[in-house]
């Protein structure tokens, strides 16, 4: 064989070989337990001929409250460890990096306070998962959800026939503390329900617990995340919807309407005019609102582009307008009835025509 016949054969086994390198693939996969801990990193490596490789690069086993065991292969090949948060192994700290605190696993707890301590006086503000990591988890540390369900009426037939949507707010926050905020007709469920009576309260309806909790999917529709504004910080978002909901009112005044009443009726209102008016007062546009509306499955009466004035002072300013403006009515409508003993027909027909205007208004 010449030097050139022997220089195209080695040239030949280099093209192939480069192009068997080519066509070799290598991903790394992350194998996690049901609280979503990182247990296993391996790398799968699968070649143009079918064959594949796994090797294990790390393998993790952790205490409750998330310290890596001494058996375990730490590495600093992967650092995102217990709840899929990263492991700082600076100057032997061990701290993992829960986005805006620290959390120390040898102590099982945060090293900073809660920002929602204010709201839990009977729990530690430097408490992990309320001290029960078995069953809770910290995923992201907040979120605002919006629950969309049947009715949660007591009437099976209500919530079978109805297309209806009952909508509450869950804010999870990085505790993994979770706030509803549901609301409803106090009173006569089916009467409410069909839209005939009842004040509008925040309540907490078995069915929303139970959705929430995943223990009941059959009344659930959707969840839908709200994701903050732009000149917020999730945490700041998940702070400011707990903030608006627990500044609304419980005046008696204000009315459950299964139809959310119009708009520019202040004092009429359901959970999904609740549910939009939190978002509004919380900083979401109203495009966003509008977004979210078309989102929404079924019947969505109430949820609106439009915050209904339902702090404490603004739901009693409310009820008073509407109380002078049924007054001004009635006086207006005896004064009429007075005139009618002294008006021709057409007149008369007129003056009809008006009350019943001034009627519509007054019921609405």
């Amino acid at each position: 064989m010449t030097d050139i016949h022997r220089h195209i054969r080695l040239t030949a086994i280099l093209v192939m070989v480069t192009i068997a390198s080519a066509l070799t693939c290598r991903s790394n996969e992350a194998v996690r337990d049901h609280l979503g801990n990182n247990r296993l990193d391996v790398s799968v490596t699968s070649s143009a001929t079918g064959q594949s490789a796994v090797a294990i690069n790390q393998a993790v086993h952790y205490y409750p409250f998330g310290l890596p065991m001494g058996c375990s292969h730490v590495t600093d090949y992967q650092r995102w460890l217990f709840g899929d948060k990263e492991f700082d192994r600076t100057h032997g700290l061990d701290l993992y990096d829960q986005a805006a605190r620290q959390y120390d696993p040898i102590l099982g707890r945060f090293r900073r306070p809660d920002p929602f301590a204010e709201s839990f006086y009977g729990v530690s503000p430097y408490l992990f998962c309320i001290a029960n990591p078995l069953l809770l988890v910290d995923k992201d540390g907040e979120k605002v959800e919006i629950f969309t369900t049947k009715l949660p009426s007591d009437s099976q037939i209500l919530k079978d026939w109805s297309h209806a949507t009952h909508t509450f707010i869950l804010v999870t926050d990085q505790n993994g503390i979770k706030h509803r905020f549901a609301y409803g007709a106090k009173g006569d469920q089916l009467a409410a329900g069909l839209g005939v009576g009842g004040r509008l309260q925040c309540l907490n309806y078995n069915q929303d617990e139970a959705v929430s909790s995943g223990e009941n999917t059959a009344d659930l529709k959707k969840i839908i995340e709200v994701a903050p504004p732009a000149d917020m910080s999730q945490e700041e978002f998940d702070q400011k919807v707990i903030e608006v909901a627990k500044s609304f009112g419980d005046n008696e005044g204000i009315k459950y309407r299964l139809d959310g009443g119009t708009s520019s009726n202040d004092t009429y209102g359901n959970c999904n005019s609740s549910t939009s008016t939190i978002l509004l007062k919380a900083g979401v546009s109203k495009e966003q609102v509008e977004k979210i509306k078309q989102q929404i499955p079924g019947l969505k009466w109430g949820f609106e582009s439009t915050a209904k004035p339902w702090t404490k002072e603004e739901q009693k300013k409310a009820v008073e307008n509407k109380k002078r403006a049924v007054d001004a009515a009635r006086v207006i409508l005896t004064d009429m009835s007075s005139l009618i003993m002294r008006t021709n027909m057409s007149s008369l027909i007129k003056m009809i025509n008006t009350i019943r205007l001034i009627n519509d208004k007054i019921n609405d």
